[in-house]
Formats: structure tokens, C-alpha cells, sequence
């Protein structure tokens, strides 16, 4: 059996799945897919499949293509399927390549009858769930950073971010843990805010008040500031989410305050926070990817990396094919573009 379920209204039933689970990351609890939902345009859908006592379920933000404007004329509804924000992957109450094979299998079946056009896939990257999503265009995306939590965290940066790291020892940085109350929460966003506005941040990367409102809201998630040992001036920020069934942690959101002109509070945090999770029995820290910068800035930090993959997959090729067309016409500097699916490479 194969449902389309829509999560609002169902969080409860979710929820007893979700207790079953085996199979589950720190992407599945029912609190953080409700803080997901808040940071997305269009609602979040559980896909669940199920036989006998068995079952696999995948949640997807499901969009509307006829909300593009070139599209709003189309006769028939057409939709899009994508991961949530961060990674994704099937949550199950068994750990079975076959059983999550089936599932794709059904899932393709129910898109084509249902006019879902394309799907796009981040698997969280300590899983290798990929590998059942038969007929998927799976690519490697790149290969992210993450520290060893149970050695010397120190000796894996490079000689000169060590010396970043020991000066503000030295001079007393503090990585200070916070209470995720109200004011926790407004002043991180403020600074967040402030920080996504310096870099012209896409609004991909740009989160709302409610995401980081309901995030800390988690029993997973940890707010730790830096501050400045003299004068508690705030640095830097982040929230974490600390994955107890696999013990890691995953830096998550994060901020510079720019206006205190130190700039090399991000190498004490990553160290900090590093330290914190061995205290606390976590055995690796997920860095995670970013653009060309933050990739070297992390490069810097540590010498252990993941691949990271993506799946996607045309369910319609050829209603594919014809909204591409359309698409292309209107805007001819994307024809050549490898962004997928093509009709949202302006967004």
C-alpha cells in the first residue's frame, strides 16, 4: 500500500511511525519537520509505504509548477517534489536495501499517475540509502567536511587556524552554551539576520524567525555564542543539532558578527564546539558544505571529508520536456542551464 499523506493535521500519526523507526537521522523527529515546514513556501507530504508489519516513509515538500507564471494557464495541475531543508532520506521501522527499493519503486509509479513531474533528492551522507533509488539520477554534489571528534581536533587544522585557535585561548574567548529561551532566540535571529544581509544571502539560505523559533524548540538543538573573554561582547553564533542515534553532531546555522572586527571567531567556535560534543559523548562533528570560501574556510579546520550525493529524476520526460520548452523560450540564457529542474533556475 502507497499513501500521499499531508503532514499538517497528521503529526501525530507521523509521530507513532516515527517511534517504530529504526531507520531515522536527525532530520526525522515530528518537531523538526514541523521547523521545516515553517521555513518552506509549500506544504511538506509524507510518502508511505507499507506491507505487512513493514514500512518506509520519505517527506517531501511538494510545489506547485503551475504557480510560475508562464505556467499558470496549463490545463492540468503539475507538481514538483524536493527534500527539505538539509538532508533527507526514508524513515522505516527496518534497515533493508530491498524494502527501500520497493518504495522507490512505488513512489515512481504513484508520481506518474499523479502528475509529479520531477523529484529532487539530498541524502543525508553517513547513508548510503542512495543506492535503492533505482532510476534516479544520482551524482556525487561534493565532498563535505567533518571533524573526529575523539582525537586531537586541534593537530587536523592547518598550522595557521591552530594559531588562530590558540590566540583566542589566550586571550579568553569564550564558547558559552545558552538557554533557548525567547531572548536566546531573538537576539541569535538579529544577528543571523544581520549576518545573511551582509552576504546577500540566496533565500534559500535565509531563514525566517518562526524556522529558528520552532528549531530551538527541539530537544536536539544547542545554541552556543562566542564571546569576547573581557567584555561578553557576542562574536559568533550557532545552533547544532545533536544526533544521539549516531552520535555526531551537525553544525547547522551559524553567524559572524562583523561588527566586533574579529574575524577569527568561526575557527575557535568549530574547536569549541568540538569539544563540547567529545564531553558529551558525540564522536564526529558534520561541518557540512557551503560555497567555494566556506568550503576552503572548512578545508582549513579539519582533514576529513564525506561524499555527499543528490538523486533526482524525471518522472514525465516528455511534459518535462514540454515545460522546459516553454520555459526556455521565454528565458533563452537558461537553455544551456544545468540546474534541475531547469523551469525554477531563476529562483
Amino acid at each position: 500500500m502507497f499513501k500521499e499523506i499531508l503532514l499538517e493535521g497528521n503529526m501525530e500519526l507521523y509521530g507513532r511511525y516515527f517511534k517504530k523507526a529504526v531507520f531515522k537521522t536527525i532530520y526525522h523527529p515530528p518537531l523538526h519537520l514541523s521547523a521545516e515546514q515553517k521555513a518552506e513556501e509549500y506544504p511538506l507530504y509524507l510518502y508511505l509505504y507499507e506491507k505487512n508489519e513493514d514500512f518506509v516513509i520519505l517527506p517531501s515538500v511538494k510545489r506547485k509548477i503551475n504557480d510560475i507564471e508562464i505556467y499558470r494557464n496549463e490545463t492540468e495541475e503539475y507538481f514538483d517534489l524536493i527534500t527539505p531543508y538539509e538532508y533527507s532520506g526514508v524513515l522505516s521501522n527496518k534497515c533493508e536495501m530491498e524494502l527501500f527499493q520497493k518504495f522507490y519503486e512505488e513512489l515512481e509509479s504513484f508520481c506518474v499517475h499523479n502528475h509529479i513531474i520531477f523529484q529532487f533528492i539530498r541524502f543525508n551522507p553517513y547513508s548510503e540509502e542512495y543506492k535503492a533509488a533505482k532510476g534516479f539520477c544520482m551524482r556525487l554534489s561534493d565532498s563535505q567536511n567533518w571533524v573526529d571528534c575523539t582525537g586531537d581536533v586541534l593537530s587536523r587544522f592547518q598550522k595557521r587556524k591552530a594559531r588562530y585557535v590558540k590566540s583566542a585561548l589566550r586571550n579568553g574567548m569564550i564558547c558559552r552554551e545558552a538557554e533557548k529561551s525567547s531572548k536566546t532566540i531573538e537576539l541569535f535571529y538579529e544577528y543571523y539576520k544581520k549576518a545573511m544581509d551582509r552576504l546577500k544571502a540566496k533565500r534559500f539560505l535565509y531563514f525566517n524567525y518562526e524556522y529558528i523559533s520552532c528549531l530551538c524548540r527541539c530537544d536536539f538543538t544547542r545554541v552556543f555564542f562566542v564571546l569576547d573573554g573581557i567584555t561578553e561582547q557576542i562574536l559568533s553564533g550557532i545552533i547544532v543539532l545533536c544526533d544521539e542515534y549516531h552520535k555526531r553532531i551537525y553544525h547547522h546555522l551559524s553567524f559572524r558578527n562583523e561588527e566586533t572586527g574579529n574575524v577569527h571567531s568561526m575557527e575557535y567556535m568549530i574547536y569549541a564546539t568540538s569539544q563540547w560534543a567529545a564531553e558529551h559523548g558525540y564522536q564526529f562533528m558534520h561541518l557540512g558544505g557551503g560555497s567555494d570560501s566556506l568550503h576552503r574556510f572548512k578545508d582549513e579546520c579539519t582533514d576529513k571529508k564525506i561524499n555527499y550525493y543528490c538523486d533526482s529524476i524525471i518522472y514525465q520526460p516528455n511534459i518535462y520536456q514540454r515545460l522546459a520548452d516553454k520555459y526556455c523560450a521565454q528565458y533563452e540564457e537558461e537553455r544551456n542551464s544545468s540546474y534541475l529542474p531547469i523551469y525554477r533556475s531563476k529562483e
